[in-house]
């Protein structure tokens, strides 16, 4: 895994770089960052590594949940709630799931709960985020009459109907990827391909987004992953080609111009993102 300076511009090598036979990376598919600085991702086996702030080089995680016990075959994303509850979505069996193990977890153990069902409307779930509450927000569908953004409660377990969904031709949403909640807490940002789209934070049903970055001066394409920054500013991974990272100021709208691109021979960008 590689990592990049807040302020980079242009073509920059990474300032840190994790890798090496000691760190049991293979192929990492979704960092995350928690609040003391740990790093989390998901091997694209589906096995979870969890590394101390600081980690660099040839380190070693000082946790991996993966085995037998894992469901998920091949991981889309993971992420980690407040209260130290890891998630994960990707093509496991059962499909259409959302898996979760408690805090604490590691070895070959299996999840605490599994969200799955009819009820749960899940369908190919591809971004998970928590918010303070420890309510998840899922993305998933994979063409727009599909497209949706699952909320389900703190507690949500099994066969479970989610609080709400966002989902329908005004949303605008087509292939969403990586969801985060806002600074503010009050809103959800998910990329979207050639956009981000972002909605209140209670939205449902139908929902117009409050926010629609897209537009050629924007520079997104094939955008995957996004993150904030503790100043607000919103970075937004891009798959196509070699990938690359744009930068936007907090606030931005419509055909907003990042206000720095990171991308050239030296970055090397695929899947999502996050910030520390």
């Amino acid at each position: 895994m590689r990592t990049y300076p807040t302020d980079a511009d242009g073509n920059v090598p990474p300032d840190i770089l994790l890798a090496g036979p000691k760190t049991l990376l293979n192929e990492p598919q979704s960092p995350f960052v928690r609040a003391n600085g740990a790093l989390w991702t998901c091997n694209l086996n589906g096995a979870m590594l969890g590394f101390p702030p600081g980690a660099h080089g040839n380190e070693a995680p000082m946790v991996r949940i993966g085995g037998t016990n894992n469901p998920v075959n091949l991981c889309f994303a993971m992420t980690v709630a407040p209260t130290g509850r890891l998630a994960e979505v990707g093509i496991s069996s059962p499909a259409h799931s959302v898996f979760i193990w408690r805090a604490g977890s590691k070895g070959n153990v299996k999840p605490t709960w599994i969200i799955h069902g009819d009820a749960t409307k899940l369908n190919f779930p591809k971004g998970l985020a928590f918010d303070a509450a420890g309510n998840l927000f899922v993305t998933g569908g994979t063409v727009a009459a599909t497209a949706r953004i699952t909320v389900y409660a703190h507690n949500a377990n099994g066969n479970v109907a989610p609080l709400r969904m966002i989902s329908g031709h005004d949303t605008k949403l087509s292939d969403p990827r990586a969801i985060a909640i806002g600074p503010s807490g009050g809103r959800i940002y998910v990329a979207d391909h050639f956009q981000v789209l972002a909605f209140r934070i209670g939205a449902r049903g139908d929902a117009k987004p409050v926010v629609t970055i897209t537009g050629p001066q924007t520079g997104l394409s094939g955008a995957t992953g996004l993150a904030f920054d503790s100043a607000g500013f919103l970075y937004v991974s891009n798959n196509h080609r070699a990938g690359y990272i744009t930068v936007y100021k907090p606030g931005a709208n419509g055909d907003q111009a990042p206000v720095r691109t990171i991308k050239g021979s030296n970055v090397s960008v695929q899947g999502f993102i996050s910030v520390r």
